[in-house]
């Protein structure tokens, strides 16, 4: 049955997709000779990290880069942009951005793709692919012409890897004398993915092998729990929300943008991420005689109805001579393993003729605390050292997996120079420095045993160009 409503889920979602881009192809060739207008952008960005063990990545979906080693696959991406049959008061937007992903289709690639409807100025209705909205940057992320920085900050742009809503918005703008107000309703839902490499999984069962140190004669069971297809360079989890329903308002001036957002959302029982939890909360239900609090644990941990809030609010201020541009994110979870965050940055920058030079300070944290979820395992590890239960073994090994992979704290500083070579061409150079928790390296690929803090530096410089 899950299957079933996986797969209706799925064929809704792309069915979505797909009749927007059959509905816009039709206008096209109904409105000849003129049927679209055409923009695009090309960045080639080449990308080093000098740490062994974290790979640095702009976000959860790609791998990481390691060892010093440079790369193009990090920092490059290209991107069409179309509007469609642009009758007014109807038109359709075709959006596919090529960036480095662990597979690629035309769902991948396809980022925006909606009709719109615009019965007046002041107000705007789309329907199929749209912007998630959940940044300031969100209409424009991986456009990295548009903005001053070499990316998108990572600690508040990396974390969350949705990017794009399949569903509706509605945007109504009020004109003032100062300014301009909008409010947009977003209602929808959102399919992403997130890599983790084959050695960090494969790491992690090792380790709690080794830590709950089973006896010699003892033969070793397959772990039940994992249900994942792992590859040699590593496994996509497919996550997913649904039912979700966000507010954005925004005030503009010339120099001036402020900007709050707040959504509610549910986790997706059906998507991928959520299977792989389903075999671990059967296997707790199968070892609630043996360890009493097996079923308050599951309780805690499955997904099923749980929701979580996110904010976010965001103050730009651009003038001739410089800048600043300052973001907060909270998201605010329900579930034991799907953790609450914190995360900002703030940045400030000074023009001069040709050439911005800029510095950032980022940061982000844990909210709640990972306590209970600890004191289910130590209950564990004693009960095993009782009954060698290695279900028990198998059980640890995935809440340890789901901590690990779900806890982040870091913070960093980022300095940095733009030069405009042309209304449309762009050079950058850029270098961050990085300092990782222990036991918060989710942005990161994590290769090998993390003991300690991480202090990590990056570089990048990089090609922008639009048409």
């Amino acid at each position: 049955m899950i299957e079933l409503r996986k797969s209706v889920s799925n064929l809704s979602r792309r069915s979505l997709v797909s009749g927007v881009l059959l509905l816009a192809s039709s206008y096209a060739h109904a409105w000849q000779p003129d049927p679209f207008a055409m923009r695009g952008f090309i960045t080639l960005g080449l990308t080093s990290s000098d740490d062994s063990v974290l790979g640095f990545r702009q976000t959860l979906e790609q791998s990481g880069t390691f060892d010093s080693d440079w790369t193009f696959k990090t920092n490059s991406a290209a991107g069409i942009h179309l509007d469609i049959y642009d009758y007014k008061p109807v038109s359709a937007v075709l959006q596919f951005t090529v960036k480095h992903l662990p597979t690629y289709d035309l769902d991948s690639i396809t980022e925006r793709a909606y009709v719109r409807y615009r019965p007046n100025r002041r107000t705007m209705l789309r329907a199929g692919r749209v912007d998630d909205d959940l940044y300031m940057l969100s209409d424009h992320q991986h456009v990295a012409f548009a903005y001053p920085w070499m990316r998108a900050p990572v600690e508040s742009y990396g974390i969350i890897p949705m990017q794009h809503l399949d569903g509706v918005d509605a945007e109504i703008t009020w004109d003032f004398d100062s300014g301009k107000l909008k409010t947009k309703l977003l209602l929808g839902s959102s399919e992403s993915d997130i890599y983790r490499s084959a050695e960090a999984i494969n790491r992690r069962r090792r380790q709690n092998r080794e830590e709950f140190d089973r006896p010699s004669g003892e033969g070793e069971r397959p772990n039940r729990v994992r249900q994942e297809n792992l590859s040699a360079s590593g496994s996509r989890s497919e996550i997913g929300v649904k039912d979700l329903v966000g507010l954005n308002m925004t005030w503009e001036t010339d120099t001036w943008r402020v900007r709050y957002m707040i959504l509610n959302s549910k986790f997706d029982e059906n998507s991928q991420d959520a299977r792989q939890l389903d075999s671990l909360l059967t296997l707790l239900e199968d070892v609630s005689d043996v360890w009493p609090g097996a079923l308050g644990f599951v309780e805690s941990i499955d997904i099923e109805d749980d929701q979580f809030v996110y904010q976010s609010l965001g103050l730009q201020i651009d003038t001739p001579r410089w800048f600043t541009r300052l973001e907060l994110n909270h998201l605010d979870s329900d579930n034991g393993v799907k953790r609450s965050f914190l995360a900002g940055y703030w940045s400030w920058g000074l023009k001069h003729k040709n050439l911005t030079y800029y510095f950032v300070l980022g940061a982000i944290d844990n909210t709640d605390s990972s306590e209970k979820v600890l004191e289910s395992l130590d209950e564990i590890e004693d009960l095993d050292e009782l009954v060698e239960n290695q279900l028990l073994t198998d059980i640890a090994e995935e809440i340890e997996d789901l901590l690990d992979k779900n806890s982040v704290e870091q913070h960093s500083i980022t300095l940095g120079a733009r030069i405009d070579l042309r209304h449309d061409l762009a050079i950058k150079i850029q270098w961050d420095h990085a300092v990782v928790k222990e036991d918060g390296a989710k942005l990161w690929e994590q290769r090998g045993k993390m003991d300690t803090d991480r202090d990590i530096n990056t570089y990048a410089v990089a090609i922008n160009y639009v048409f």
